[in-house]
């Protein structure tokens, strides 16, 4: 076998089925198949052309490289890996990199940083996020029911147990507790419990404050809006920002990386290291340590 030369479309029912018992969404399987069917023949040449508005062309092709070579036997593994190589994933061209965006919201900043977010809603959604590490979707989420104060702890509940809320990914599929940490957390939490006015009409924690769906759950666009008028060292606040706080104080006081992630509710560790924004004084000591000083 030689480049990119094997049957592209011969196996594609059985493929089909490889995929559901994956457990792919049946959008995304009719996706795959129909990318794989336009492929031309020429498909070194295909590849080796910038594919700006099929991205998941890429990731459907090397899916199906791994099923004839894991199921139907037809390429080796090594043959699998060359062919996967040859297929470069084209890099997007955004001013919003990821690695720029990212930072974290020293603890001593962060009671004035909070006091820049208008309505006292957004405040402690944003309250929420940084002591519990809580995604967006937790944060607007989260019920009084969830509080534990028995437990001292936050029960964040999967997809399955909010079946109304079918538009979560899977991410949140994975049911996790964060205990408390200090004492004025549970004051903080039951003295907000205590104060949701009698007009709200819902059973969670944050409501929207205005508008045809006053008292109803809060909007994530509302809260991202929001959070984006407070600024930490002249960059503005943003959801993930808080997760990205969170894990890095943690992990300063901890240097435990597996205690940070099950707190986050991340699958492995290596998720866990890129919400890291390690400074240039743990840089240094590491560098001592590691290093011939």
């Amino acid at each position: 076998m030689s480049d990119l030369d094997y049957p592209k479309v011969a196996y594609l029912d059985e493929y089909s089925n490889y995929l559901k018992t994956k457990g792919r969404a049946p959008r995304t399987i009719e996706c795959y198949i129909q990318y794989l069917k336009n492929i031309p023949a020429e498909v070194e040449e295909y590849f080796s052309a910038d594919l700006p508005n099929e991205m998941n062309v890429i990731p459907a092709y090397r899916s199906y490289l791994e099923f004839l070579c894991k199921k139907k036997r037809l390429i080796t593994r090594g043959e699998f890996e060359d062919l996967k190589d040859n297929i470069k994933v084209p890099k997007k061209n955004s001013n919003n990199k990821h690695s720029e965006r990212k930072f974290s919201v020293p603890e001593n900043e962060w009671g004035n940083t909070i006091r820049q977010i208008p309505e006292s809603v957004y405040k402690m959604g944003a309250w929420l996020g940084f002591h519990f590490g809580l995604r967006l979707g937790e944060i607007c989420h989260l019920r009084v029911q969830d509080i534990d104060f028995s437990g001292e702890q936050v029960i964040i509940q999967s997809r399955r147990k909010q079946g109304h809320q079918v538009k979560w990914s899977a991410k949140y599929n994975k049911d996790r507790q964060i205990h408390f940490t200090n004492k004025s957390q549970a004051v903080t939490l039951k003295k907000w419990i205590d104060s949701i006015p009698e007009w709200v009409k819902t059973p969670y924690l944050l409501w929207t404050i205005s508008g045809p769906r006053k008292g109803l759950i809060l909007q994530d666009k509302a809260f991202y809006k929001n959070l984006r008028k407070a600024k930490s060292e002249g960059r503005k606040l943003r959801p993930h920002v808080l997760r990205y706080s969170f894990a890095t104080h943690w992990y300063e006081k901890t240097k435990d990386i597996k205690f940070v992630s099950d707190m986050l509710g991340h699958s492995n560790v290596a998720m866990t290291s890129t919400y890291l924004c390690v400074g240039q004084k743990e840089t240094k000591a590491k560098a001592k340590k590691y290093g011939e000083f």
